[in-house]
């Protein structure tokens, strides 16, 4: 039961540490699953004071040997176990942080998935086409075809994430024939940023405010359930992208569309230090990975050496 006492604690903390509900729980599954482990191994009740650098290093080989996980996933949950010894070393409960120096599993730097010139060419062919036509084919449907092809194209124009996205207020967007930009209120960290909007996603914004159906909610996007009274979920933008991707031939989610956005960006030779305020990401290690070079990249600069 003690262990219970711990956790409750610890995600207290959390909370008032304004982390999010997300976080919170990753935290919580990631301690209380080293927990059983310890318990498990050690055949003794789990204390904190207890633990040393050798079981987290023991822990970190398990994850990697016997469960075969993820160097990023092993990452995440040392991590998480950093936070419950920094919270149990301020709580004066332990007088170590053991996790404090334990090197997580080094990973090779993969190129993220992003779409090929052919295939955003593909993409943007078909919500041409699924704008063009749909009202006459989908009759009754055609204005959440319509709201899915443009809410796809903010999210390419933009590179926001699902939860930003599902966030968006009408006062969230500010538009003029000229220029116009997002507010985003609720990104990663909670931290706040303006996105400039090109013409392409201004159009798609503009094209969806002349069409959103009359609602009593501040909403951005809007689900077709109880007749157009409900904000959009972000589950229903994932599967509306999926399937405008199924329709092109491409296995889509909206990040993929996000790091379309910022490969575009370094492709142009835009900074690197801007496209990371662009993202919203407060590492700009984070953003580097979009130089990381995709395997067409290699095979692009290989067939430069034809003779």
């Amino acid at each position: 039961m003690e262990n219970f006492s711990y956790i409750g604690d610890f995600k207290r903390f959390l909370i008032d540490s304004d982390k999010s509900i997300k976080t919170i729980s990753g935290y919580v599954t990631d301690v209380l699953f080293f927990i059983d482990w310890y318990v498990e191994k050690s055949q003794e009740a789990f204390k904190p004071e207890l633990v040393l650098p050798v079981d987290i290093r023991l822990y970190r080989d398990f994850l990697h040997e016997t469960l075969s996980l993820a160097p990023s996933s092993i990452k995440r949950k040392l991590s998480s176990l950093n936070s419950f010894f920094l919270w149990a070393l301020e709580a004066n409960i332990v007088l170590n942080n053991p996790v404090k120096g334990i090197k997580s599993i080094s990973q090779s730097v993969t190129a993220p998935k992003w779409l090929s010139k052919n295939e955003i060419c593909k993409f943007l062919r078909i919500i041409d086409r699924e704008l063009y036509l749909s009202k006459n084919k989908y009759p009754v449907r055609w204005l959440s075809r319509h709201r899915d092809c443009l809410i796809a194209l903010t999210f390419l124009f933009t590179g926001i994430r699902v939860n930003e996205g599902v966030a968006l207020t009408l006062n969230d967007v500010q538009i003029s024939d000229r220029s116009g930009y997002l507010v985003i209120r609720s990104g990663k960290g909670k931290k706040h940023r303006k996105i400039p909007l090109n013409k392409s996603a201004r159009n798609a914004i503009d094209s969806w405010l002349s069409i959103r159906p009359e609602s009593d909610l501040p909403n951005l996007w809007l689900s077709s359930d109880n007749n157009w009274q409900k904000p959009l979920t972000s589950r229903t933008i994932q599967r509306s992208i999926q399937r405008l991707g199924l329709e092109a031939g491409i296995n889509l989610h909206p990040h993929v569309l996000r790091h379309t956005y910022a490969k575009q960006l370094i492709d142009l030779g835009i900074g690197i230090e801007k496209v990371a305020v662009l993202l919203g990401h407060s590492n700009i290690n984070t953003t580097s990975i979009y130089i990381t070079p995709s395997l067409q990249d290699l095979q692009e600069a290989v067939d430069k050496i034809e003779l």
